[in-house]
């Protein structure tokens, strides 16, 4: 089960998530957006925009069966703390360290920002302001911050 590796990769970056917690929820959505969309790793997820940015229904539905996950706990899991997966999931959570909001609404900025700039059609010509249309809660100095940090690395 994908929802193994997405718990697996917060376990190594030392993210305790509750699954019966909205905001954890949301964290468990957003790191399976950005390990799928964003790193390229095939989860078998379809993304689609929903109330808090991208949410995947399958997602939703395998974390009903996250215990299952408990079984490889101790037995080496899926991720190698050294590999390209962990690595550049920590370094765009690092983004997080450098915007003054709990890690769920990071996320959420970090991959609807995503989301807009580069899975929508026609493409955005101005991505962050789409945003704050879309999101007037969400800070304009924050959106630009990870704009350009996302940028710097590639994802956009």
């Amino acid at each position: 089960m994908n929802i193994c590796l997405i718990m697996d990769l917060l376990k190594a970056l030392n993210i305790d998530v509750d699954p019966q917690k909205h905001r954890d929820r949301m964290i468990i959505q957003k790191v399976g957006y950005i390990v799928q969309e964003m790193l390229g790793t095939d989860l078998s997820y379809s993304f689609k925009w929903y109330t808090y940015g991208p949410y995947s229904r399958k997602l939703s539905k395998e974390l009903g069966s996250i215990e299952l996950c408990k079984s490889i706990e101790g037995k080496g899991g899926y991720v190698n703390i050294d590999s390209i997966l962990y690595k550049g999931l920590k370094q765009i959570l690092s983004i997080c360290s450098e915007i003054n909001k709990p890690m769920h609404r990071c996320l959420e900025m970090i991959t609807s920002l995503h989301m807009i700039a580069n899975k929508t059609y026609p493409k955005s010509e101005d991505p962050i302001n789409d945003l704050i249309n879309i999101k007037p809660y969400m800070d304009k100095q924050d959106l630009e911050k990870i704009y350009s940090r996302l940028k710097a690395m590639k994802y956009l």
